[in-house]
C-alpha cells in the first residue's frame, strides 16, 4: 500500500499552526483588520478539514508501523493526533457556525432552537478564552503528535524535542 500520509500530514500542521499562533497572539491593531476573521476561519476549517484525510491515511497505515517496540508509540501518536483533531474540529465548527450565521442571516432557521443553539455554541467558541485555550491545546497536541511521528519515522533520537517528547510520553 501506498503510503501517502507523510505527504499529507504537513498542510494541516502548516494551515493550524498559523492559525493557533494567531488567535493566541492577539495583536489589537491586527485583530480589529476586517480580514483577520476571514483568514482565521479560513485557516481552521480547511486546516481542520484536511485533518480528516491526514488522520483517516494514518489509520490506513497504522499496522505497518504498530509492530514490536513501536506499538506504544504509534498508539500515543494516534492519541495525540485525535486530541488535536477534536480541539481544532471543535474551533472549525464554531466558525462554519458563525460564517453560515453571517452568510445567512436572514433564513428563519435561526430563530428555532437548533438555530439558537448554534449561535450559542459559536459565541461561546469564538466569543471567550475558550478559542484560546482550544488553540493552545490543539496546538501543543499537533506538537507532541509531530514529536511522535517523527519517533516512529526515524527513532527518538533524531533531535532532542523528539527525545524529550518521545521520553515523556513513551517511555
Amino acid at each position: 500500500m501506498l503510503n501517502v500520509h507523510p505527504l499529507l500530514v504537513h498542510f494541516p500542521i502548516a494551515l493550524l499552526t498559523v492559525y493557533a499562533l494567531m488567535e493566541l497572539l492577539r495583536i489589537k491593531r491586527l485583530q480589529a483588520h476586517p480580514h483577520v476573521f476571514a483568514l482565521k476561519a479560513f485557516l481552521v476549517i480547511v486546516g481542520a478539514l484536511s485533518l480528516v484525510v491526514t488522520y483517516q491515511s494514518g489509520e490506513l497505515i497504522e499496522e505497518q508501523y504498530a509492530i514490536g517496540e513501536l506499538n506504544l508509540t504509534v498508539e500515543r501518536h494516534a492519541t495525540f493526533a485525535l486530541a488535536s483533531h477534536v480541539a481544532f474540529g471543535i474551533l472549525g465548527l464554531g466558525y462554519v457556525v458563525r460564517v453560515l450565521r453571517e452568510a445567512y442571516a436572514q433564513k428563519p432557521i435561526w430563530n428555532t432552537f437548533l438555530g439558537a443553539s448554534l449561535q450559542r455554541f459559536s459565541n461561546v467558541v469564538s466569543g471567550s478564552c475558550v478559542a484560546p485555550c482550544l488553540a493552545f491545546l490543539g496546538l501543543v497536541s499537533l506538537t507532541i503528535t509531530g514529536a511522535l511521528g517523527g519517533a516512529i519515522v526515524h527513532g527518538p533520537e533524531i533531535d532532542p524535542m523528539v527525545n524529550l517528547i518521545y521520553h515523556l510520553f513513551v517511555r
